[in-house]
């Protein structure tokens, strides 16, 4: 009957298995026993493995056939329509709902919001929150953020920030936390306007808080943009905002991708000076920042400091150490290190193994290498 095949329909959906969800729901059908739940379920399903085209046969048939259209049936087409970036149709779903007089709600407005910005569609995004304001649904920070962003991708700094102060009206969850979500929605390739978007807050006088700072740290830092990652951090320092060992390791990092390593110890100096709290985090991305630069020796000096500050050594901070003599070709230095992580029972994996060989090799020490490529081999 239609209440067991649409159990089985679910249990499809839930398992991942569209294919298995349409054929079930392709038997509802020729028994004429679909109904919404049957329809919305296989909607879901499809909608989580992309093939929207089909989730769009799926709602077709049910207009035909005057299935009652529910809010969950309209968010399950949404959200297919944003996976597969489109965005227009989901605008029209929304206008659609409007027009049915279905009740709007936050997942279905998000998700179209959300396939706004990925086009830069910000005066569509703009539109979706004013339907979602007049209907009355309920709004939240990820509604709104995802507007924001939307303004960000556009250039739209005002709007982004009318935003914020709308979000207050609404009663919305704090700034701060928009904010971040607007960032970190900006994803790598738009690290830029992430950057922009806190400049401006700044600039309106917005209080921000170092989580804020630090999302748009890792915005530059994983877009390569260790100057602005810098310029970031200096803006925590001026501002007297709390600083962390995330946000000094981040910038760490992103000097020791810019080639910058003296900046990257400047910055673990400046933590000791100031009193935050170094971890193994901040230590293994000023050593890997050293490596990078190819400065065994200061990797080595940092290893010590660890040492005398009694910090846990892990097989990646012992392993970066190891790679940086290999590529000066100290393979003494680099031996000794790797009998030291014996002895310290720290988790000997491939990169410390290639990297002593090489070293090795490099060294004109072929029998050393040997030697350890039978370890290698024995230990696996």
């Amino acid at each position: 009957d239609a209440v067991t095949l649409s159990a089985a329909i679910s249990a499809a959906d839930e398992g991942g298995k569209w294919k298995q969800a349409l054929y079930l729901f392709g038997t509802v059908a020729e028994r004429e026993l679909e109904d919404a739940i049957s329809s919305t379920t296989a909607i879901s399903a499809c909608a989580k493995s992309g093939k929207w085209e089909k989730c769009l046969q799926i709602f077709c048939a049910m207009v035909q056939r005057r299935v009652s259209l529910h809010t969950i049936t309209f968010n399950a087409m949404i959200n297919a329509c944003e996976k597969g970036d489109e965005w227009e149709k989901a605008v029209q779903l929304v206008s659609l709902m409007t027009q049915s007089s279905v009740e709007l709600d936050t997942i279905g407005c998000s998700a179209a919001i959300s396939a706004c910005v990925e086009r830069g569609k910000w005066k569509a995004a703009l539109q979706l929150l004013k339907s979602s304001l007049q209907s009355r649904a309920e709004t939240n920070t990820i509604l709104f953020s995802a507007a924001v962003c939307a303004c960000v991708r556009g250039g739209e700094w005002e709007k982004a920030l009318q935003l914020f102060e709308l979000m207050t009206l609404n009663e919305v969850q704090s700034d701060a936390i928009a904010c971040n979500a607007a960032i970190s929605n900006c994803g790598e390739g738009g690290w830029e306007q992430g950057l922009q978007l806190c400049i401006a807050m700044e600039n309106s006088g917005m209080d921000l808080d170092t989580a804020t700072y630090n999302t748009t740290i890792t915005s530059c830092e994983r877009s390569g943009a260790w100057r602005d990652a810098l310029r970031v951090l200096v803006a925590v320092v001026q501002k007297s905002a709390e600083l962390d060992a995330i946000t000094c390791s981040t910038v760490v990092s992103a000097c020791g991708k810019g080639g910058h390593w003296e900046k990257a110890l400047r910055i673990l100096c400046l933590m000791a000076q100031g009193k935050v709290e170094r971890n193994s985090i901040v230590f293994n991305a000023a050593i890997s920042a050293c490596e990078q630069c190819a400065k065994w020796e200061k990797t080595l000096q940092i290893l010590d400091v660890m040492v005398q500050s009694k910090f846990e050594l892990s097989t990646v901070t012992l392993s970066a150490v190891i790679s940086a003599c290999e590529q000066a070709r100290e393979w003494e230095k680099a031996v000794q290190l790797f009998r030291a992580m014996a002895q310290r029972q720290v988790e000997l994996n491939s990169v410390a193994f290639s990297a002593a060989i090489s070293a090795c090799e490099k060294g004109g020490k072929w029998k050393k290498a040997i030697e350890l490529l039978s370890e290698m081999s024995t230990s696996q």
